[in-house]
């Protein structure tokens, strides 16, 4: 990484005034910073203050969790990885969420950009919408496999 020190200074400037580890703080500044490159655009300006933006919005996120919430990242219980696990998952779903998982299965090879998750569940929506779907039925569906996704499987 060619901005290291940019990285490495403003962890370190958080690390003094909150208290937070210094090596996780580090992290998630390097993280935001491989965001920065990926999503940079050279015409709206320089690539350090981009960069560094980024770095504090998440720092200052990262913090507030910690801080109010007392969890460093979300808690995810461990997801199906197998074919047989991911079966298993979705036959454990109720009926219409099941459906709902079925054809975001099935519609996975129209999209094309897996960078984010917020642009594939836009891709998603959008794919499902196009074949009939009504918008609120897609956003509750959502909600459904989002919650059954947190209580594990």
């Amino acid at each position: 990484m060619e901005n290291i020190n940019l990285i490495r200074h403003i962890s370190w400037s958080f690390h003094r005034t909150t208290g937070i580890d210094y090596q996780e703080l580090f992290s998630e500044a390097s993280l935001a910073y491989c965001e920065a490159l990926q999503s940079f655009k050279p015409e709206k300006g320089k690539l350090n203050n981009y960069a560094t933006t980024l770095m504090h919005n998440r720092l200052k996120t990262f913090i507030t969790r910690e801080k109010y919430h007392g969890i460093k990242k979300a808690a995810f219980p461990e997801l199906p990885t197998t074919p047989t696990m991911v079966h298993e998952f979705i036959e454990n779903l109720p009926e219409y969420v099941k459906q709902f998982a079925s054809l975001v299965l099935d519609n996975l090879e129209e999209v094309e950009d897996f960078h984010t998750p917020r642009v594939a569940r836009r891709e998603i929506f959008d794919a499902l919408h196009n074949q009939g779907m009504k918008k609120v039925d897609i956003h509750h569906n959502f909600k459904q496999l989002k919650i059954a996704l947190r209580n594990g499987f």
